[in-house]
């Protein structure tokens, strides 16, 4: 996760963490469901579409180069297929990631 991108991109720390946490709420229970539904090749390649410049512009670096091979409109079935689960492997450690930044400092309570 490129911090310094994300911030720089969107403006101030807080701007990125309001985005990062509008991510989050997008896509946490998202995984999930990838993983119990049998993939469908056009909402794999729409999602990998939207990622790739989503998380290319939050500085999710690793999530965006998986994305991109997702979307690769030259990749065979079996490519997209093992893509597709890497994707998710990448998706979980991003909002993991993310779930950790956005996390107050332990001994940070508020009052």
């Amino acid at each position: 996760m490129n911090i310094v991108h994300g911030v720089a991109v969107c403006g101030d720390e807080n701007a990125y963490r309001r985005i990062l946490h509008q991510f989050l709420e997008r896509y946490r229970a998202g995984v999930a469901e990838w993983r119990s539904a049998p993939a469908d090749r056009g909402l794999v390649l729409d999602l990998a579409h939207q990622l790739k410049s989503v998380a290319s512009y939050l500085g999710l670096e690793r999530l965006a180069a998986t994305a991109h091979e997702v979307d690769d409109p030259d990749a065979s079935l079996e490519q997209i297929e093992l893509a597709w689960q890497r994707l998710q492997a990448t998706m979980t450690e991003a909002l993991a990631a993310i779930a950790a930044f956005l996390s107050p400092p332990p001994g940070d309570s508020p009052g």
